[in-house]
């Protein structure tokens, strides 16, 4: 193979050889074919030890999830809505975002944390690689990546917080519009909307809306463990909405999560799929209402290296 490397004057007249393909460290480090792959599933550093050339490789392929949103703090509240999703998968080894050597930040963003009953809790965050931020899902009525679903008879939040084109999530579904304790909305995901609640006393909560399905070979051998199964079997899912809240004593009527996403009471968004988390369901006197946490973020890195 030709050299097509060239050399860089440095600090104090040294240099440094900078060869035709990116190289780095940093993650969880696999290979498929022709490309490296480093997961992260906590924040860290990107260590770019060679940022390449045209002629071989100069870019990343990015993946990028921000933390799944906290719902609704009643037994009526909205689904959460998933983190953002935003990524390049299927450039060209040059077409993606440009390699720099040193030092990258990667932040990846934790999911909202319900408390184990009832009220309280805090948001997810946002995930962070150089120029590409990931916004958290968003609670209850609040805006984020994808919106939170909304509670009884209020409109669900908006999605695509960061105004990124292609969006990065969709809109929660409204809480349901008449009747005593309707069923709250559902969050929002990356796929679709969610859905909006059921009218009426103790009516269901709505579903959560459907993430985005993802290809097993953009994160390489061995079959990934990152979000979840779904209706493809090729595919992973990531940065669903989380099920709506309901009123319903001794049974659970909370709505399901979309494909990578939380789902009804107890159920979280699962770590690494950015899903938003369901929201509780009123089953037991005194009041007693369990709302769910939702899944953190990832980010996944990809170029050629030979």
């Amino acid at each position: 193979m030709a050299d097509f490397g060239y050399k860089i004057l440095g600090f104090g007249g040294g240099s440094r050889v900078i060869t035709p393909f990116v190289s780095a460290t940093g993650g969880t480090e696999t290979t498929c074919g022709d490309y490296k792959i480093h997961a992260f599933t906590g924040s860290g550093t990107l260590q770019v030890l060679n940022e390449g050339t045209p002629a071989g490789s100069n870019s990343f392929e990015y993946f990028v999830l921000g933390g799944g949103g906290l719902p609704g703090s009643f037994y009526t509240g909205g689904g959460a809505g998933g983190g953002g999703f935003r990524e390049n998968i299927g450039s060209p080894a040059t077409g993606g975002l440009t390699a720099v050597f040193g030092a990258q930040t990667v932040t990846v963003g934790a999911g909202g944390a319900a408390p184990g009953t009832g009220n309280g809790g805090s948001a997810g965050t946002n995930s962070v690689f150089t120029s590409i931020t990931s916004t958290r899902g968003g609670t209850a009525r609040e805006d984020g990546g994808s919106g939170g679903g909304g509670n009884s008879r209020q409109p669900g939040g908006a999605g695509n917080a960061g105004g990124f084109s292609p969006p990065e999530g969709n809109t929660g579904g409204a809480g349901g519009p008449t009747g005593c304790s309707p069923g709250g909305g559902g969050g929002g995901g990356k796929g679709s909307t969610g859905s909006t609640g059921s009218p009426g006393f103790n009516g269901p909560g709505g579903p959560g809306g459907n993430g985005a399905g993802i290809a097993t070979s953009f994160f390489g051998p061995p079959a990934p463990s990152y979000g979840t199964p779904g209706p493809s079997g090729s595919n992973r899912y990531f940065a669903g909405g989380g099920g709506g809240g309901a009123y319903s004593p001794g049974a659970n009527r909370s709505g399901s999560g979309g494909f990578g996403g939380g789902g009804t009471a107890n159920t979280p968004g699962p770590a690494t799929s950015g899903g938003g988390g369901g929201a509780g369901t009123f089953h037991a006197y005194p009041p007693n209402y369990h709302p769910s946490s939702g899944g953190s973020g990832l980010v996944v890195i990809k170029y050629k290296f030979q």
